[in-house]
């Protein structure tokens, strides 16, 4: 998995220098710092420049700005998310990563305010691209994060997650999950894809199929793990959404059930993934070791 690691050490570097050149050095950019470099797992940018990776054809194989400036998209509204649904209006979480969350640390004013900001960046970095791949592709990944982060996308997720306390069906919760956290990790490979210039439409179809069951599968996961995992583990308060009657894929059909549909879907993803041609051997290990996380 080094080509991976080595990856993350790039982008880790090339999200602390946009953010310090798109900000003034004072205390707000220290809040943006703080939002953005607590240790997250990076599984967003990771899968944008996995798939990426699988579709460019161009001789230079190295990481460059363009890949770097898309993936620092995903991870800026990934994190602007956190930070909100962090907020007592919404989560009320104490913690994010094993670390105080942005509003206990800084003001809850400060919190809705980096949120803004990073928001605001993640299509600042997109609109960079402009100078070096053709308009239509950086219009397209503009429209495309815009829809996967928007009502259509993960605030009508939260939306969602915030309203939905009666008795939702199955139907219901996947349509939650599908906005909330999957909309955004199926953008991530999409994203990838379209930042390669892969233009067919066969192909970009069986990646958004591929996207898809990873954001089904990593939101029953993180479900399952907030009622089996402790705090200490997670990073973040354990049995939250038991505390606060949220409907989840466990709550409704139990653990042991919903284990079985990760399972399930896994089946369905490695035989998506199979569609795609070229070397996928990273990617499967990489969605290997995400079906057997802990955290």
């Amino acid at each position: 998995m080094k080509p991976i690691k080595d990856f993350i050490c790039l982008f880790q570097e090339f999200l602390v220098d946009f953010i310090q050149t798109h900000s003034e050095k004072n205390q707000f950019q220290d809040i943006l710092l703080y939002a953005t470099t607590n240790g997250g797992k990076r599984t967003r940018p990771v899968l944008c420049y996995l798939f990426y990776d699988l579709f460019n054809q161009h001789d230079n194989k190295a990481v460059n700005n363009n890949i770097l400036l898309v993936a620092l998209s995903l991870e800026l509204i990934h994190c602007y998310s956190l930070v909100h649904d962090d907020l007592p209006s919404m989560d009320n979480d104490d913690l994010r990563r094993g670390q105080p969350t942005v509003h206990i640390k800084y003001s809850e004013a400060n919190a809705i305010l980096a949120g803004d900001a990073l928001q605001a960046m993640a299509f600042s970095a997109l609109a960079a691209l402009e100078s070096s791949l053709p308009s239509n592709i950086t219009v397209h990944l503009i429209k495309m994060l815009a829809h996967a982060s928007g009502a259509l996308g993960m605030v009508n997720g939260q939306f969602l997650d915030m309203t939905l306390h009666h008795n939702p069906d199955l139907q219901t919760i996947q349509k939650m999950h599908a906005g909330k956290t999957g909309a955004l990790i199926k953008a991530s490979c999409m994203m990838g894809a379209i930042a390669a210039e892969l233009t067919d439409e066969k192909q970009l179809g069986y990646v958004s199929d591929v996207g898809g069951l990873i954001g089904q599968i990593f939101q029953i996961q993180d479900d399952i793990l907030d009622i089996t995992q402790s705090t200490d583990i997670l990073g973040k308060t354990a049995n939250k959404d038991m505390i606060q009657h949220k409907p989840t894929l466990p709550s409704l059909i139990g653990v042991e059930k919903a284990k079985t549909e990760v399972n399930r879907l896994a089946q369905e993803l490695f035989q998506a993934l199979s569609h795609l041609g070229g070397d996928t051997t990273i990617i499967n290990e990489f969605l290997q070791n995400l079906l057997t996380r802990e955290f």
